[in-house]
């Protein structure tokens, strides 16, 4: 029964976080990129303060150079919270595909597949979003995402079974 509610847990995860990727690809690009240009404007001048706090630096960041900061910054991070999203997506499909007890590397494929192909739509999306443009690049960049995802997943499950073949199964023996 346990079983059971964690399965449609894990999918009603992979479906909410389709429809949140979905609600950020339907913002107007504008909004979303003063957002992104705000988070990283606070982030910096936060960081800058602490800096100054703590007797790094008595400099001011003034607001000049925290503007050219900040387009620099920009396209970078809103690269990497490409990738960070469907990094997020894959780790919940993995999870949800886990449940049915397949094979790692079966389950890997199809998340990829799954991850790169709502890339691909939610691009085709964007391209009807006033301000915003669907990139290919930004589709490989959601996959690139995913891949890391499918890695980190990969090596977890390894470390968890060598964890648990060394300390468990001999503890096991022993007795």
């Amino acid at each position: 029964m346990l079983n059971k509610v964690f399965r449609v847990l894990s999918w009603v995860m992979v479906c909410l976080w389709l429809v949140i990727i979905f609600n950020f690809s339907a913002e107007d690009g504008n909004i979303s990129d003063d957002q992104s240009k705000g988070f990283i404007t606070n982030t910096v001048a936060g960081a800058t303060s602490v800096v100054r706090n703590i007797g790094v630096t008595s400099d001011r960041l003034n607001q000049l150079p925290l503007n050219k900061i900040v387009n620099k910054l920009n396209a970078p991070i809103r690269k990497v919270a490409h990738a960070g999203v469907y990094f997020v997506l894959a780790i919940f499909l993995l999870i949800a595909l886990n449940t049915h007890k397949e094979k790692f590397v079966r389950n890997g494929i199809i998340t990829l597949l799954i991850c790169f192909v709502y890339a691909l739509t939610d691009e085709y999306h964007q391209t009807f979003v006033p301000g915003r443009a669907g990139m290919f690049t930004d589709c490989l960049i959601d996959t690139l995402g995913a891949v890391i995802a499918c890695i980190v997943y990969g090596i977890g499950i390894r470390a968890r079974s060598i964890i648990e073949k060394k300390f468990f199964n001999s503890k096991l023996g022993e007795k």
